[in-house]
């Protein structure tokens, strides 16, 4: 089951400073996916605003 989040950027910047408080093994997985949707949602095109 996947989920879906929508966090500010300084919600982001909790989240990856709770999981810095894990040992690497536990936390290297979840920040690697979190950080390939982050590098995904940069790489698409800007939506042009509503006309």
């Amino acid at each position: 089951m996947e989920h879906t989040l929508k966090l500010t950027d300084e919600q982001l910047g909790v989240v990856g400073a709770a999981l810095a408080e894990l040992p690497f093994k536990v936390a290297q997985p979840v920040m690697a996916v979190i950080q390939a949707q982050i590098d995904a949602q940069r790489a698409k095109p800007a939506k042009a605003p509503p006309r």
